[in-house]
């Protein structure tokens, strides 16, 4: 990575703990807090689609809770499953990372991802997912989302109902 990119990273990263403190200052309740944080993680990689994935304490199945899905991606029935898949994956890999994927949502093609796992201490809580259509993610957005991991986890740790998007209805 080069020092222009380093230091692009380097001040992106700061805006992100600023806009972190912003919203744990001015934060209604829990909820909202973790919904914003992941929401403005979206935003700075300039993500369409941003899915947290959290394990179900009691089944240990993976939930999904649509954050971003500016493309509509998600009104196809069929959508939960290949993020399902994907976020398996993704919560099993030792890190975020970049993923070429052959996922189909809304009958678009989203063919580049980010994915990671979201980890406090040794228990797994589950996965991100970040997706785009046409534009791939950078090596600057994926160390973001890297080192966001643990606002992230943060975040996963204080939810406990599903959502769908942001203000939206519960599913």
């Amino acid at each position: 990575m080069s020092s222009s990119s380093a230091r692009s990273v380097e001040g992106r990263a700061l805006d992100l703990i600023l806009a972190i403190d912003r919203i744990r200052d001015t934060a209604v309740d829990e909820r909202a807090m973790a919904a914003e944080i992941v929401r403005i993680l979206a935003e700075a990689v300039q993500a369409e689609l941003c899915v947290l994935c959290l394990t179900d304490d009691e089944t240990g199945e993976l939930d999904l809770h649509t954050l971003a899905d500016g493309l509509g991606a998600l009104d196809d029935p069929g959508a939960e499953q290949p993020l399902r898949e994907l976020a398996q994956k993704a919560a099993s890999a030792p890190t975020a990372q970049f993923v070429t994927t052959d996922v189909t949502l809304g009958g678009r093609r989203h063919g580049y991802c980010i994915a990671g796992p979201l980890r406090v201490g040794g228990d797994s809580l589950g996965a991100l997912l970040l997706l785009n259509e046409d534009r791939p993610f950078d090596a600057g957005e994926i160390e973001l989302v890297s080192r966001f991991g643990d606002a992230v986890r943060i975040v996963a740790a204080s939810q406990t109902e599903p959502f769908r998007v942001v203000g939206g209805p519960a599913r």
